[in-house]
């Protein structure tokens, strides 16, 4: 249940069924069938394993005894979806492809983008409009092959849910008794309140303390160019987006793992803040000040102009999260634009 948002709206965890059309410029158009069983792995990541089950049409281009495997995660930083293909048939095993997948602001299409497909020639590139329906657990995706800019074929994959699986519950609103104590379990490693305090030109973002002495990073399980960690804060207003606070990443050049105190690993973190778009964000400066007690992660805004940027239309609610290569954890916490005497008592219990 504690799966990240972007991970669980994307796709359902289940057995899926693929149909894709071939239509090359010079050949007959193909349709294969494909069956797709997907999981979600440490919160973070979608695994999934794909055979061909039968040709629909017979055509150009055959996938008859095709099997595959993949992995997908999010990219919370970039707001972007990051995803390797790999083939496991016999033939061609490895590396099949590498994409980058930007999501549009409702999160309704994703537009991904080949990164390396290492099986074909180096001028050959991929693009896709994928289209979500969850309402009918449906995704349609229009496609094109390219040789630098000219178009050698599209591709059309359409993607029906068709049953959960058994080992563990799917639904976002109706969750079992066991996914429930999954989600009890990962909280019960957290301490506190979140906390989300604004009073004038202060602002003060508290996360619960997690019960961990020892902290590790570039560990050798997380996938390069991922997020490792992160303490954020998402604030949406009517026409724009922003997020902030600490983040770390896991490049392809870290060595590892590094081990420390919760401190240590706040040290070693990005702190921007961004400004979010359908295109993913670009980071505009820095938000303010991290400090840690008693491990917990505090973000605090001293600058009231930013302050008013960033909440001009008042917010409610934001959105806070905690990721880590073990759990991640979203939460949508009530501001309290409280008085300034106590917000000041806030800030002594943290110096």
């Amino acid at each position: 249940s504690n799966v990240i948002p972007q991970i669980k709206e994307y796709m359902l965890a289940g057995k899926w069924k693929n149909i894709r059309t071939f239509s090359p410029n010079n050949g007959t158009i193909s349709v294969n069938e494909l069956s797709l069983v997907i999981k979600n792995v440490d919160q973070r990541f979608l695994v999934y394993k794909s055979k061909f089950e039968k040709l629909v049409q017979k055509g150009a281009v055959s996938l008859e005894g095709y099997l595959g495997t993949g992995v997908i995660t999010y990219d919370l930083q970039n707001n972007e979806f990051k995803r390797w293909d790999f083939n496991i048939d016999g033939n061609n095993d490895g590396l099949e492809a590498s994409w980058i997948g930007r999501p549009s602001k409702d999160f309704k299409t994703i537009i991904w983008e080949s990164l390396e497909l290492p099986i074909h020639p180096p001028e050959w590139r991929m693009e896709f409009n994928q289209s979500i329906d969850p309402s009918e657990n449906k995704l349609i995706a229009h496609g094109k092959m390219l040789n630098g800019e000219e178009m050698m074929g599209q591709i059309k994959d359409e993607m029906i849910f068709v049953e959960a699986n058994k080992e563990e519950p799917l639904d976002p609103v109706r969750e079992t008794e066991s996914s429930d104590a999954d989600a009890k379990g990962l909280e019960s490693q957290l301490v506190g309140k979140w906390v989300a305090n604004v009073m004038g030109a202060k602002a003060l973002f508290t996360f619960p303390a997690t019960e961990r002495q020892e902290w590790s990073w570039y560990n050798k399980e997380t996938f390069p160019d991922v997020l490792e960690y992160g303490w954020e804060v998402r604030i949406v207003n009517p026409d724009s987006g922003y997020s902030f606070g600490p983040s770390l990443f896991k490049f392809s050049d870290a060595e590892g793992p590094v081990k420390g105190s919760l401190s240590e690993l706040i040290g070693v973190c990005q702190h921007d803040l961004w400004k979010l778009s359908e295109d993913g964000g670009e980071s505009i400066g820095s938000y303010g000040q991290t400090k840690v007690t008693e491990n917990k992660v505090h973000l605090m805004v001293t600058n009231k102009t930013l302050i008013d940027y960033l909440l001009e239309s008042k917010p409610v609610h934001v959105e806070m999260s905690i990721t880590t290569p073990t759990f991640n954890l979203n939460e949508k916490v009530p501001v309290d634009y409280e008085s300034p005497t106590a917000l000041k008592e806030r800030e002594q219990e943290i110096k």
